[in-house]
């Protein structure tokens, strides 16, 4: 656990580790508890090298009640009697938790109180991405109409960030200050990784989409339930809820870091949102009739904005009218003229059959 928790594991040891908390939540709660205390003293800046496994072992027995030979069995000195198996193993994970939670309010305690901190925020505006190298290294890239605060200290206690709208994170690790995003009400942490955060005020939730590596993931109103989520898997939080998807095409929710719009059977309510940030122009959708209306396209970065209006309003039987950055989308019946009644250069769809559903 300590070495899993101090990034010194190998894939054995972490497979291993996975094996051995299988579906059991005490089990998974324990390693969590073990990976706060030693985050929290390497964040005083004590060194992984001088954990030893066997000293804290021999520490939690002794408060646990665990005496002689016994101790080396894993068994209790006193009698269980009328307990069963499953009992006796609540109750030592249970104490086991109270010595974890004892020790994490130590490192509490002795960690300085660190008052009014202050930030640098890297913002985008609408049509506009950013791409910023940290002081560690790690390098990320922010969509447009995003915002990310950096605090002036970071790296010297912690590499917490804090993202609102999309970011695209690769990140350099470091087992005695992970890298943390807090995004909405996520909180994403690094495991050694490459993934992309997307928390714009409209969408409801947070998704996280690993395009590398791994991470861990919980709700920031509800602590100590992380959940890893592994590279080709995204990850939605909704409340206090994480939902991860496996097997899912990580490549198309990236594409916007070089320059592309993707987008596979999305909703053209939650598409013009897109559109709008990406152009910077201002999309209303007339026809309430529409909005539901899924389009699959895939647009390069040699697309112009009227062309990539005409494919999206084409296949679901719909026409605009633009006026400057103001555009309205509406189904056909009314002699509109703008750039989707003439001719226009044919764009790249993902799928002919699938352009609308």
């Amino acid at each position: 656990m300590e070495r899993v928790a101090a990034g010194q594991a190998s894939a054995t040891d972490r497979a291993t580790l996975e094996r051995w908390i299988g579906n059991d939540p005490a089990r998974r709660e324990l390693v969590r508890s073990v990976a706060r205390v030693v985050q929290g003293t390497l964040a005083l800046g004590q060194s992984a090298a001088k954990f030893d496994a066997a000293a804290s072992l021999a520490q939690a027995r002794a408060r646990l009640g665990f005496t002689g030979e016994a101790a080396g069995r894993g068994s209790r000195q006193r009698s269980h009697t009328g307990q069963s198996a499953r009992q006796r193993a609540h109750t030592f994970v249970t104490g086991v938790l109270a010595v974890a939670a004892v020790v994490v309010i130590a490192l509490v305690v002795r960690t300085p109180t660190v008052s009014n901190p202050t930030w640098r925020a890297f913002v985008t505006s609408r049509g506009q991405r950013e791409t910023v190298t940290l002081p560690d290294g790690t390098r990320f890239s922010l969509g447009p109409e995003s915002r990310l605060r950096v605090p002036d200290d970071f790296g010297v206690r912690t590499r917490g960030v804090d993202l609102e709208g999309e970011g695209y994170f690769l990140v350099v690790h470091n087992a005695r200050l992970p890298f943390a995003v807090r995004a909405g009400n996520a909180v994403v942490t690094d495991v050694g990784t490459v993934f992309d955060v997307r928390a714009y005020a409209g969408d409801g939730g947070v998704r996280i989409a690993v395009a590398e590596g791994s991470v861990d993931v919980r709700a920031a109103t509800k602590a100590g339930h992380d959940r890893p989520v592994l590279a080709g898997e995204i990850a939605t939080v909704i409340d206090t809820a994480v939902a991860v998807l496996r097997g899912a095409d990580i490549a198309a929710v990236t594409a916007w870091t070089q320059g592309r719009l993707v987008f596979n059977a999305t909703p053209l309510r939650d598409m013009v949102q897109d559109l709008g940030r990406a152009f910077d122009v201002d999309i209303t959708v007339a026809d309430s009739t529409l909005l539901t209306r899924r389009i699959t396209a895939a647009f390069g970065v040699e697309e112009s904005l009227d062309d990539v209006l005409t494919a999206v309003t084409l296949p679901i039987d719909a026409r605009l009218d633009r006026h400057g950055r103001r555009i309205v989308i509406e189904r056909r019946g009314l002699d509109i003229k703008g750039p989707g009644s003439g001719a226009a250069q044919p764009v790249h769809l993902a799928s002919g059959a699938d352009a609308a559903e």
